[in-house]
């Protein structure tokens, strides 16, 4: 693995040991029939397992559906879904646990809303090595929850892995000012065109790697964000890997368009998409986000298809701002190199970037853009500084 990711990984792997107490929530009074809620059950099962000094999982076996309501994980905590269990995620009939909420950070949110969110159906906040795996389902049955479907805040060594997770109606993974995230190997299965229900969202988190999953939703692939509130100075995200996964439908690999504390050192390689999408490989932001950096984004050998709009795309004027405002971020050092992709419509992509903050540092090689329409329409560019090296059709517009 690569050196700078061999920390995640190093750290994650440290968190498991031999001692373990186990936790099956069957034990605990689950049935997994379907129709039984399941919730006090699993609640009892995750705070007895909290009261370990070890580390300790909780097991949801296979056969079984179970339903429940939001779970709450602790520090130390795995929760193991084994093939052939599903968990039905409740948010109105299944309420023998009151529904806490979560004390959101406020850097992520804006002066008027509310500092706090109902919980998500699985999370953690303030907790250290914890793990969402197995084989097993998590399954919406389309309840929205006014939060992600999965949200960690404020956690250090978060792995999920192996999971399938299908018709989330929000976010469906939102690690939100973490560090070390290793997400690898699990499936997602969203509505198509169903906005706001993207996909995975690392959110001013740092040290994060997303690879070998495969992945399908209404909204975007991956949005790498970093903060909504300008005036605070949200965390910065850095450190981003995004590898070998496979992207059905959905609306783009992206970062924004929340990038209040900035985003650097992202690296988007050797992913596929199959589309349809409506964008390819999209940064967005909108001049009153903040003055802070979106830099040394590195995009290779990503392989797209079906795009609907434009196969590579930045716009720094995504929205429109409010009264209040902040700064335009400072984009620069933005490299594209063997991508290739096929769009549905005569577009090809464009770099429309801020007249007050231009783009600076762009570089476009060996990039390939095919339109299933003709005429094609040529390359957009905007206040948008670089260079362009074997590029077809021909980029010419940059500064």
């Amino acid at each position: 693995r690569d050196p700078m990711y061999a920390g995640v990984l190093v750290v994650v792997l440290l968190g498991q040991v031999s001692s373990r107490l186990v936790c099956n929530v069957r034990d605990f009074g689950a049935k997994g029939d379907g129709s039984t809620c399941d919730t006090k059950a699993f609640d009892m099962a995750i705070h007895h397992c909290k009261r370990s000094s070890v580390d300790a999982q909780i097991v949801v076996p296979s056969p079984g559906r179970y339903k429940t309501s939001w779970i709450t994980l602790y520090s130390n905590q795995e929760l193991r879904v084994e093939a052939g269990a599903t968990l039905l995620a409740e948010n109105r009939t299944c309420h023998s646990v009151a529904r806490p909420t979560v004390a959101t950070p406020w850097t992520w949110m804006l002066p008027h809303e509310s500092k706090t969110k109902p919980a998500p159906f699985i999370g953690a906040t303030n907790a250290e090595n914890v793990k969402l795996s197995g084989e097993g389902e998590i399954y919406s049955q389309g309840n929205k929850f006014g939060s992600p479907l999965l949200q960690f805040v404020n956690c250090t060594r978060l792995e999920i892995s192996g999971i399938y997770i299908r018709d989330s109606k929000d976010w469906t993974i939102h690690p939100l000012n973490c560090d070390h995230v290793w997400i690898h190997n699990i499936r997602i299965n969203n509505t198509w065109g169903e906005i706001g229900t993207d996909g995975i969202d690392p959110d001013s988190s740092r040290d994060v790697l997303i690879e070998d999953n495969i992945i399908g939703c209404g909204d975007d692939f991956v949005a790498i964000k970093a903060g909504r509130n300008p005036h605070v100075n949200p965390p910065m995200t850095r450190n981003v890997h995004v590898r070998n996964n496979h992207f059905l439908h959905g609306y783009g690999i992206s970062i924004g368009s929340e990038t209040s504390g900035g985003v650097i050192d992202v690296l988007i390689e050797n992913n596929s998409v199959q589309g349809p999408t409506f964008n390819g490989l999209f940064i967005k932001t909108a001049p009153c986000r903040g003055d802070t950096p979106i830099r040394n984004i590195t995009y290779v050998n990503n392989s797209l298809q079906s795009v609907q709009h434009k196969a590579i795309f930045v716009n720094a004027l995504f929205q429109t701002c409010p009264s209040a405002k902040g700064g335009p971020p400072k984009i620069s050092e933005l490299h594209y190199r063997n991508n290739t992709a096929t769009t549905l419509g005569q577009d090809t992509g464009a770099f429309i970037c801020n007249p007050d903050r231009p783009c600076y540092g762009i570089q476009v090689d060996d990039v390939s853009v095919t339109s299933d329409k003709k005429p094609q329409n040529a390359w957009q560019c905007k206040a948008a500084h670089g260079t362009a090296v074997g590029v077809d059709p021909a980029l010419q517009c940059l500064i």
